[in-house]
């Protein structure tokens, strides 16, 4: 049997949002920067901005989207199992109160 069509892959879901979340809250900035610098200094003359810079912008693009799908997903793996877990309908309409012609 596939694991999509199981039920472990409701909870699927909130597994990925919950690693994309923990990914993004690595502390890379603190190791990636001294090792760019380093290997890609920038030029003495200033002409262009250090590469290192773009970590920051990385990390801030990846807190945007990561955590925010990450929400998501849990979200929806969340509503997914309360569907689930739901009582089934019996699917009578006798609630509207609108006049049935005969």
């Amino acid at each position: 049997s596939s694991f999509v069509l199981s039920d472990n892959f409701i909870h699927g879901f909130a597994k990925a949002g919950i690693f994309g979340i923990f990914v993004t809250q690595a502390n890379d900035v603190a190791f990636g920067v001294p090792i760019i610098d380093a290997l890609y200094p920038p030029p003495p003359d200033g002409s262009s901005a250090p590469l290192s810079q773009y970590c920051y912008l990385s990390v801030a693009i990846s807190l945007g989207v990561a955590n925010v799908l990450g929400y998501i997903l849990m979200e929806v793996s969340s509503a997914m199992e309360a569907a689930r877990k739901r009582p089934p309908t019996l699917g009578n309409d006798d609630d509207d109160e609108s006049p049935r012609s005969a």
